[in-house]
């Protein structure tokens, strides 16, 4: 029989706030459970959460390449993951959010069918995630490592746009809120797969055909358009409707005011880069680039070292495309920027600051699963930063 990699055993679960799983969902068809009846993804059966069983890795340098490896169980050379040694404690399973993270009664959520919560700081998700019970909190970095190792390993390049699609990133201009609903992957349970929404600015005088998607010209108002009346648009900007399934008539075209059903998915997490920057907890950048993780949660906290490891490495300086990457054993982060080797853009700043990973829906050719966004003071919320829901 072939060896299983790590990868090929993610799954979509329920998982109940004591950390059990209720069931599993159907590998293709996330509405379905197991046995083929109906599951439930509201978070009355528990959260909708990607499995992934501990895993044991190593990196080298092979003159200027990065090696990888992974198993399942111990091996010669082999190191557990550091995503594993949760809380101080070494686990069976993480869990990653199947969706992007939605705030409801206080609790961070990872539920099909409402739309991502953003305009929050990065500790008000870290809050409403502990809220959930002991062992949950938002996106870790430790956790991001381990799913960007396996997505090197998996498609033997760190450019997953080439090797998935681009993902929720194509809009020309940040439309002033999210557009997509969680669970627009859920046709497709745990495979990799990929549905594009490319919307357009509006133009006067101009011939739209039948679902053509765009956004308007002058300013974002937070919505995205479909033409349900194909035609020529009208000489002035149309008045737009800000309730969903309203319409306006423009010229000969009609425009209806929508959520987009594109996505990106990675063997079950949806949009694990696009659509929304996500905030990643457990690193901090203190004095200047200088990264410090943590994986115990009851210790993530802003702006500080005390119980977090210093990484040893400084970060670039500079604004730009990834060309190298640190030696280090466990962690993917540029040494240095400048030819686009990596795929993923890097974005910095001075001082304490924090980390943003993935990209949103008008960073193009920037985004993707290694983007990092490190510009951040720990006070910074925004229509376009969200969170995910960790275990």
């Amino acid at each position: 029989m072939p060896v299983l990699q790590p990868y090929q055993l993610l799954k979509r679960c329920l998982l109940n706030d004591d950390l059990s799983v209720n069931y599993f969902l159907d590998p293709t068809d996330s509405t379905k459970k197991l046995d083929g009846t109906a599951s439930v993804l509201t978070g009355a059966d528990g959260q909708v959460m990607v499995q992934m069983p501990k895993l044991y890795s190593a990196h080298r340098m092979s003159g200027n390449k990065h090696i990888y490896r992974a198993s399942l169980s111990p091996a010669p050379g082999l190191a557990l993951h550091p995503a594993w040694t949760k809380n101080g404690e070494i686990v069976d399973y993480r869990y990653m959010g199947a969706y992007e993270g939605y705030i409801t009664g206080g609790k961070l959520c990872s539920i099909s069918g409402v739309l991502p919560t953003v305009s929050q700081t990065r500790a008000q998700f870290r809050a409403a995630a502990a809220a959930r019970g002991t062992g949950w909190r938002q996106l870790d970095f430790w956790l991001v490592q381990a799913v960007q190792l396996m997505m090197v390993m998996e498609y033997n390049k760190y450019d997953m746009q080439a090797a998935i699609g681009a993902g929720l990133t194509t809009y020309p201009a940040w439309p002033n809120g999210p557009q997509a609903l969680t669970g627009n992957s859920n046709s497709i349970g745990d495979v990799t797969g990929y549905v594009a929404s490319t919307p357009t600015k509006w133009a006067a005088t101009t011939a739209y055909g039948l679902n053509v998607l765009a956004i308007p010209l002058a300013t974002q108002n937070g919505y995205t358009y479909k033409c349900t009346v194909a035609g020529t648009s009208g000489g002035t900007e149309p008045v737009w409707p800000t309730v969903i399934g309203n319409t306006v008539v423009d010229g000969g075209a009609t425009w209806q005011c929508i959520r987009i059903t594109g996505y990106l998915s990675y063997r079950g997490i949806e949009n694990f880069y696009g659509h929304i920057w996500k905030f990643v907890d457990g690193i901090n950048i203190i004095a200047d680039r200088h990264p410090w993780v943590s994986n115990t949660d009851t210790q993530f906290a802003d702006d500080t070292t005390t119980n977090y490891e210093d990484l040893g490495v400084t970060l670039p300086s500079t604004n730009n495309y990834q060309q190298t990457l640190h030696n280090l054993e466990f962690a993917i982060l540029p040494a240095s920027v400048g030819s686009n080797y990596i795929g993923d853009y890097y974005y910095q700043n001075i001082g304490n600051r924090i980390g943003l990973v993935g990209a949103g829906l008008d960073n193009g050719a920037n985004a993707g699963a290694f983007c990092w966004l490190l510009h951040y003071a720990s006070s910074a919320s925004s229509a376009y930063i969200g969170g995910r829901l960790n275990a």
